[in-house]
């Protein structure tokens, strides 16, 4: 298999394959945060903001067809998607199709509209953003004083649980898709932060950006809200 993705995430899914004796040939990070974890473990990587641009090195590497994208912004299109056989497979920060796009985005309007549970998708890439087919969600319980901070903690949570609970479904072949019936499809982008000054008044706007500890990751995201109050 080949991971591409970064972060505690990725080194936690990493560490577990390693420990049950995956496969594991290539790992691409687009930066260098967990390296020392990679080279203490002899895994090969490299450091790319353009995975769509390492086709060859992917199709040298890959023995078994299975990229496993972890907590990874980058985009898989056509120089990746066209490799013969292969199967992409994401961990998604939200519950398909419902939640598609940026994980943070997702979690902030999630809140905003009183959802009282949230979740994590494991899905196919495909040509789309959090299109492809289904295969499991994992879901908890959003509480009444759950802030931002709490329910994306609560979301890597069960990120690491899924990836635990299917890998060997992925390696065996044996993932069987979910039906996701009519369900509402909806892709969250920074480009709909464009207008969250108009849900000031939204009685959950103070709980849905309070970002606490994840001021640091969603550096944009913090300075628009910052901007707006």
């Amino acid at each position: 298999m080949i991971f591409v993705g970064d972060g505690a995430l990725l080194k936690d899914a990493l560490q577990y394959s390693l420990g049950q004796g995956h496969p594991i040939e290539y790992v691409f990070c687009s930066n260098d945060e967990i390296a020392d974890f990679l080279k203490i473990n002899d895994l090969a990587y490299k450091i790319t903001d353009d995975i769509n641009g390492e086709r060859e090195t992917i199709r040298q590497q890959l023995k078994d067809n299975i990229i496993i994208s972890v907590n990874n912004a980058q985009i898989f299109k056509a120089p990746i998607l066209s490799i013969d056989q292969i199967h992409i497979y994401n961990i998604h920060n939200g519950i398909l199709p419902g939640y598609r796009g940026r994980p943070e985005i997702c979690i902030l309007y999630a809140i905003l509209h009183e959802e009282h549970e949230y979740g994590v998708s494991l899905h196919r890439i495909d040509k789309g953003i959090d299109t492809g087919p289904c295969y499991a969600i994992k879901k908890f319980a959003i509480a009444p004083d759950d802030t931002f901070q709490q329910v994306m903690l609560n979301a890597i949570g069960v990120c690491a649980r899924i990836y635990r609970d299917n890998i060997h479904r992925i390696i065996t072949g044996q993932l069987e898709q979910i039906d996701l019936g009519k369900a509402r499809s909806r892709l969250y982008s920074y480009r709909d932060l464009e207008n969250i000054g108009s849900l000031k008044n939204n009685v959950n706007f103070k709980k849905a950006t309070k970002l606490g500890i994840f001021r640091l990751w969603f550096r944009e995201l913090d300075r628009t809200i910052r901007e707006i109050l």
